[in-house]
C-alpha cells in the first residue's frame, strides 16, 4: 500500500503543472485545432488528478487502519 501511495503522490505534483501550463495556453492566442487539443487535454488530466486524489484518500485510509 504504501509503495502504491507513493506512486500516486509523485504523479499528483506533474499532473497539476501539465494542468497549469495547459490552462495558461489556452488563454493564448491559439488556432482552433490547438485551442481544441488542449481543452482535450486538460479535460484527460483534470479526469486523471480526480481519480489520483481519489486513489490517495483510499490508499491513505487503508494505511491509517493498518496502523491502528
Amino acid at each position: 500500500l504504501q509503495r502504491e501511495l507513493s506512486r500516486v503522490e509523485a504523479r499528483l505534483p506533474p499532473a497539476g503543472e501539465e494542468r497549469d501550463a495547459l490552462q495558461a495556453q489556452l488563454a493564448q492566442n491559439l488556432s482552433p485545432e490547438q485551442f481544441a487539443d488542449a481543452g482535450r487535454r486538460l479535460k484527460a488530466l483534470e479526469d486523471e488528478i480526480l481519480k489520483l486524489e481519489e486513489q490517495w484518500m483510499k490508499l491513505s485510509e487503508q494505511l491509517q487502519a493498518l496502523e491502528s
